[in-house]
């Protein structure tokens, strides 16, 4: 269901009921590791490096290794249909789902609100992310659309559609840009 590999040779994989495989040879072998208990709807799975790693369920449920998956710990973090996770360092990382981003400064102790949808009129239905260094992102969604994000640490919902480039999915024939400046007026691009 997911997969993070922090080199060419180690790996981990997730399958939705929370199995946690392990390759240390570019996945010519995998050997299944302790399961974090994700009440079956496991989603998501990101190491930072041999040892800490990270799984996320659908329902909300977070957990974390510091032994390369051996044993897992649950951190307190409760927000349903997340859908993605991702940690740049120990300290840094973040958690997408249909409609929220969350950001943690602490290695997951603690999770502060990127993004969380209380409009109607905005409704992303995040999938995935990957950060490269603190601040910059990119967010898939359902609908096959990829949000770049820079310096996105603390924006508002409001301000969304001036910190984001859309870049559309080859299937779509149509690409409406948005910017806020521009006294409420709308591009589209066609």
């Amino acid at each position: 269901f997911a997969i993070d590999f922090i080199s060419p040779m180690e790996g981990w994989a997730l399958d939705r009921y929370g199995n946690v495989a392990h390759t240390s040879d570019g996945g010519e072998n995998w050997n299944y590791s302790v399961t974090p208990p994700t009440n079956g709807s496991a989603w998501d799975i990101d190491f930072v490096d041999p040892l800490i790693g990270y799984v996320i369920s659908y329902s909300g449920y977070l957990f974390k290794t510091l032994d390369g998956g051996k044993n897992w710990g649950e951190l307190h973090f409760m927000a349903e249909k997340s859908t993605g996770i991702h940690f740049f360092d120990e300290l840094n990382g973040w958690i997408v789902g249909e409609d929220f981003i969350y950001r943690t400064y602490n290695g997951g102790y603690d999770w502060n609100v990127v993004l969380e949808n209380s409009s109607s009129n905005f409704h992303p239905e995040f999938t995935d992310l990957y950060v490269i260094y603190t601040s910059n992102a990119w967010i898939c969604s359902m609908d096959g659309r990829v949000f770049s994000c820079s310096d996105f640490l603390d924006i508002e919902e409001n301000q969304m559609q001036s910190t984001v480039k859309y870049f559309p999915n080859p299937a779509h024939d149509m690409l409406t840009v948005q910017l806020s400046d521009l006294n409420d007026r709308m591009i589209s691009v066609m």
